[in-house]
């Protein structure tokens, strides 16, 4: 290759570039990236699949960086099977899927009994659940007890998980709750700063 050919490529972006996200020169938002760019390598280099928890207060983040790993993860399954580009065989036969949920639309299918949404977010192969126990909806026993059977059924995926309750709240909630986000291999990430709107 030579020189001219060199200089007119485009430089590499960064993956706080990709996520379009501004640490604003914050050691805790920088973490956060650091910590999302680990995940999604592990991801990309198709790992045994493992959990990101992205814990915090609103507006620092977590929502965003869910968002665009979970963008990232569709484009990886519509390329799935193109070049070298491999996902590997999964052993439960279904297809490479990937959702992000809101936590209300999450509760919101519990009380209506929608179990096809609760069976896709179980099993889906990339899935981000955002904002669990968000004071926007109750945590009552069924939620409580629908939400242990994602989770646990969710011990084998690629899962990301955030929440703006600390995991001593989410464990007063419910010690089985904070078992699942802690278990073996799980990245947690406490970003303590001040929202966005602050800055």
């Amino acid at each position: 290759m030579s020189a001219d050919s060199r200089s007119r490529q485009k430089p590499k972006r960064s993956f706080s570039d990709a996520v379009e996200f501004e640490t604003c020169g914050d050691p805790e938002l920088e973490k956060l990236v650091d910590e999302c760019s680990k995940f999604w390598g592990s991801v990309r280099r198709q790992e045994s699949p493992k959990w990101l928890v992205l814990i915090g207060d609103t507006g620092t983040g977590k929502t965003h960086m869910a968002k665009k790993l979970c963008s990232f993860a569709r484009m990886l399954t519509r390329l799935h099977g193109q070049g070298d580009i491999t996902l590997g065989p999964r052993t439960d036969g279904r297809s490479y899927r990937s959702g992000f949920y809101s936590w209300p639309k999450v509760v919101g299918g519990f009380f209506r009994g929608d179990y096809d949404l609760v069976e896709d977010i179980r099993d889906e192969w990339f899935v981000a659940i955002d904002d669990i126990g968000s004071t926007r909806a109750k945590m009552d026993e069924l939620v409580i007890d629908q939400l242990f059977q994602i989770l646990d059924g969710r011990h084998d995926k690629w899962t990301i998980i955030t929440s703006n309750k600390s995991l001593q709240d989410l464990a007063a909630i419910e010690l089985r709750i904070q078992d699942r986000l802690m278990r073996r291999g799980s990245q947690v990430v406490i970003t303590e700063t001040i929202s966005y709107s602050m800055r």
